[in-house]
């Protein structure tokens, strides 16, 4: 066998689905009376500067309140991140509109490795960023009461200890006030034997318009509009599907339809634009009379020369 393929064939097995399409696992989603509010959060951040040995990233975290598919709160906080490496890494916050903690990360943890390199600072710049946004989400359980739910623009999943950490301390203020976390995902990794996309397969053998398909206990494939082609990865920390029929009364803009509209705005409110970044870049470097030019074009060489 030829050896590219047999590194894919070996990929399969270790990302594949074992199991066929079960339609008993399909499950119907149901108009339902609506539920109480729904709080919508995502996260973003973007580069500013970079040097060998230090970063400075704009970190934004937004969330809205809907209830009965009107908003009736919602909030931004933000704050610039100083990475420097030192061994450990560094962070440094800046508030802008938020005072997220300060925290120093070995990058060489078996966590945050990938095979013997260690994490750089962009990797360290988006757990941050992932960490704060978990973090306002637990803060802002305060605008809610007992039966809402908090929607992150992702799944549950955490990767690191860090993550770990924040994600535990939300769950767990969620359960001691009565309510639930859930998470909903654009993108899915997810493959059949025959290397096909999992989500694609389940929408051509859907039984139902609006429909839910169990992967296992916590984890979902949802269809939230009947006209939509998109499917989504649907993660519930309790496991339940409760939240759905509401879901899918938010699902109705023409703009992504089958998405939320909560969390179309929050991704967009949350995202740091290259254009906003490359403002504050001229404004940094303005400040600093351009003396840190020297550390940026010992980054700069190398593109120069991949641009020949």
């Amino acid at each position: 066998m030829d050896p590219l393929n047999q590194v894919i064939s070996k990929i399969q097995d270790i990302v594949a689905i074992k199991e066929s399409i079960d339609y008993t696992k399909y499950q119907q989603i149901k108009t339902a009376p609506p539920q109480g509010k729904i709080l919508f959060i995502d996260g973003g951040n973007n580069e500013i500067f970079k040097a060998a040995n230090f970063a400075v990233y704009l970190v934004r975290v937004y969330y809205c309140i809907y209830h009965h598919n009107k908003r009736i709160n919602k909030e931004k906080k933000e704050f610039y991140l100083l990475l420097q490496q030192k061994g450990s890494i560094k962070a440094e916050i800046f508030p802008i509109s938020y005072k997220f903690d300060e925290l120093t990360i070995n990058p060489n943890s078996a966590d945050l490795k990938t095979g013997q390199k260690s994490a750089d600072l962009s990797t360290i710049a988006n757990i941050i960023m992932k960490c704060a946004e978990i973090k306002v989400a637990k803060e802002a359980l305060g605008h809610l009461e007992k039966g809402d739910a908090v929607v992150r623009d992702g799944d549950l999943e955490v990767n690191n200890s860090y993550e770990e950490g924040y994600m535990n301390e939300l769950f767990h203020s969620a359960y001691q006030k009565g309510m639930k976390v859930y998470g909903l995902a654009k993108t899915s990794e997810l493959l059949t034997k025959n290397s096909d996309s999992f989500s694609a397969i389940l929408s051509k053998n859907q039984p139902f318009p609006v429909w839910s398909y169990s992967v296992n206990e916590k984890t979902f494939f949802v269809k939230l509009h009947k006209s939509s082609k998109y499917v989504f990865k649907y993660q519930a920390n309790q496991g339940d599907l409760e939240i759905l029929p509401s879901l899918k009364d938010n699902s109705t803009d023409p703009v992504f339809l089958g998405y939320p509209y909560g969390l179309i705005e929050a991704d967009r409110f949350a995202r740091v634009t290259n254009q906003e970044t490359e403002i504050a870049k001229i404004k940094f470097l303005t400040k600093t009379k351009n003396k840190l030019d020297i550390y940026q074009n010992a980054l700069n060489a190398h593109s120069i020369l991949d641009s020949i």
